[in-house]
């Protein structure tokens, strides 16, 4: 052989493995590659990926349904939403093995964000694929095979309620549980009967409950729960009769009953719907939630929001056992080898939340007020509202429906007799008339008409009249209360007596165009801004003359709730500015410690007049101040 075919020889001899080592460390995956595609599976949840990822050992000793069941009950238990992997390096690995260790942030829908720290053990299997080796702590830093994560809630403190004075109108407070211990019952026809008659129960009622606890004579049968007040009222009486016992605990009172029960609400039990509709409010069945006034309507910032705690679950039986084992087992469950033991389970808090407080509500309403007005209905057996406003800043003072209804009774749970004569009785007691109550106004809407003719320029107050007892329009004939005749008049007549036919004559000419835009800048047919639901009070139809005369004077279609006139007047008072009544004057946000942290003033107190534009239109004055100090004398005129 030459030199030249012995050189040629050894250059191939080295060019061959060089080649291949060339060729293997191009075309053989990189471990960070299957690094990667675990991360991917893991942050969508993609179970039968991760198991292909496994060594073919570690996928002989877990299956994809396990893995899902493990990765599941983490991620549901810690709520998480969002895993994001941050770093990932490369620890000290040989040719058939190597680690990693990646940092991982995940985003939960019950606790702060978690930085976690996982590591990851990669094997060769052949030469050219790298495989995951399972560990259990692939799901959470320490876990171990058997491990089961638990989530417990804690509720938040409700809110409070309070007047404009910070008497309490919602709290937590006081509750007693009137009950019987059947053992010491004397005589029970005696006991049903007055206990019956002191709380207002049907005989049937108590007997059947003394009747469901039959099997346990020692144990306290609950009757009726009582707010503290009542209780007191009753407890002399009650203490008398053998076998009647007491028990004491907290739950939502309302102080002042059936005063502003419409206002504030009531408290009752969730309903699947309610749980449905707000999943990420976490309610439970069982849950007391707001049913009515501001209970519902701040429902989610009077509860505030609940706490959290995870827990990683461990039974440590089989590590305990042998030093348990000693001769005098305990009783508990067999082990595989038929041993008696305890169940032993390790609680470790792996995440924490603390519940934050409900908002604290204080209101524009002064309960002394409340309660002259409400009497005032009461004594009468009046069934209406009352509502008393400020019109410099809109605030209510007062807003009283009458009849009305004791909202513990929901609170605290009422028998099947107390809910059908409330369902049942005829005057709804359960209406808030002052919101939902769509009456016709009659002649108080002449104030509307008389408003817009004076601020268009179309009368003025000295304007005169004639009437001869009749209007005639389009065949319609509009008449004087009890057939009136006034002759010769001006304009201020005409609001003072109250004269249909001057009234229904300038509606017709105003026409349409005007006498509806006058009324939506009172906000009739509009949605009124309130913190509660209010009907939407309507002028209806002003399409024909007749429909124009007929709503000049408060018929026709017209509908008005008792809200939407309080701030009609309070327009007036307020020389011509809008005035948007509130009921809230401030609520109090609080943090987890308790701390406030954030004082949320919801007064829209009327600014000083300053304003040269008198025009409706750009939404703050309704009326000419001129206008309103007009009217307003009419309506003192009236009186006097």
């Amino acid at each position: 052989m030459n030199k030249r075919n012995i050189l040629v020889t050894i250059s191939v001899i080295i060019l061959v493995p060089l080649l291949a080592a060339a060729a293997y460390i191009y075309y053989v995956p990189d471990p960070l590659n299957t690094v990667d595609r675990y991360i991917a599976a893991w942050q969508e949840g993609e179970y039968k990926n991760i198991h292909s990822l496994l060594t073919e050992e570690s996928q002989d000793v877990i299956t994809i349904d396990e893995i899902q069941a493990v990765y599941g009950n983490f991620l549901n238990q810690a709520g998480l939403e969002k895993i994001e992997v941050f770093d990932i390096s490369q620890l000290d690995g040989k040719f058939s093995q190597v680690e990693f260790r990646i940092k991982a942030r995940i985003e939960s829908r019950y606790f702060n964000d978690q930085e976690l720290d996982y590591l990851l053990h990669l094997k060769r299997e052949g030469l050219v694929n790298w495989k995951l080796v399972w560990d259990y702590q692939l799901v959470y830093p320490g876990l171990k095979e058997g491990d089961t994560f638990n989530r417990e809630r804690s509720l938040a403190q409700r809110g409070e309620i309070y007047d404009s004075k910070e008497r309490p109108l919602a709290v937590k407070g006081d509750v007693i549980t009137v009950g019987v211990h059947p053992n010491r019952i004397e005589d029970r026809g005696a006991l049903v009967s007055r206990l019956s008659e002191l709380l207002d129960l049907d005989e049937d009622y108590v007997d059947r409950e003394i009747d469901r606890y039959s099997n346990n004579p020692d144990w306290l049968v609950p009757i009726k729960r009582l707010t503290n007040t009542n209780y007191r009222l009753l407890e002399g009486e009650l203490r008398s009769i053998p076998g009647v016992v007491f028990s004491r605990s907290s739950g939502r009172i309302y102080p002042y009953a059936e005063l502003a029960a419409h206002t504030i609400g009531y408290m009752g039990e969730v309903d699947q719907n309610w749980i449905d509709s707000y999943p990420e409010k976490d309610y439970r069945v069982g849950e007391k939630v707001g049913k009515s006034g501001l209970e519902r309507a701040y429902e989610f910032e009077l509860r505030g929001e609940p706490g959290y705690t995870l827990y990683l679950q461990r039974d440590t039986s089989n590590q305990n056992i042998n030093e348990r084992n000693d001769g005098n087992k305990n009783e508990g469950s067999n082990d595989q080898d038929g041993v008696k033991r305890d169940i032993d389970i390790e609680k470790l808090v792996v995440m924490n939340s603390l519940p934050i407080p409900g908002d604290d509500i204080y209101l524009t309403l002064d309960i002394d007020y409340q309660q002259v007005v409400y009497q005032a209905l009461a004594d009468g057996d009046r069934v209406g509202s009352i509502i008393l406003i400020d019109p410099n800043s809109g605030d209510l003072m007062a807003l009283a429906n009458f009849p009305s209804y004791d909202p513990n009774g929901f609170s605290l749970g009422m028998t099947t007799r107390e809910w059908e004569h409330l369902r049942t009785d005829q005057r709804n007691p359960m209406l808030n008339r002052a919101l939902q109550g769509l009456y016709p106004p009659g002649s108080i809407l002449k104030l509307l008409t008389v408003s817009a003719a004076l601020d268009s320029g179309l009368l003025d107050s000295d304007s005169v009249f004639n009437d001869t007892g009749e209007y005639r329009v389009q065949g319609n004939v509009i008449s004087n209360f009890q057939k009136e005749v006034f002759g010769e008049h001006q304009l201020a007549d005409a609001i003072i007596h109250s004269i249909n036919t001057t009234m229904a004559k300038v509606g017709v000419e105003l026409g349409e165009e005007e006498f509806r835009k006058y009324g939506e800048g009172f906000s009739f047919n509009r949605e009124r801004e309130f913190d509660l639901s209010v009907k939407e009070s309507s002028l209806g139809s002003l399409r024909t003359p007749v429909d124009l005369a007929w709503s000049a004077v408060g018929q026709a279609e017209v509908v008005v709730t008792p809200l939407q006139m309080a701030a009609f007047t309070a327009i007036i008072a307020a020389g011509g500015r809008d005035v948007q009544p509130a009921i809230i004057d401030k609520r109090i946000d609080y943090q987890a410690d308790g701390s406030i942290r954030e004082t949320i003033d919801n007064k829209q107190t009327a600014a000083e007049d300053s304003s040269t534009d008198d025009t409706i239109d750009d939404g703050y004055r309704v009326i000419k101040k001129e206008t309103a100090e007009i009217v307003t004398e009419l309506m003192v005129s009236v009186v006097d």
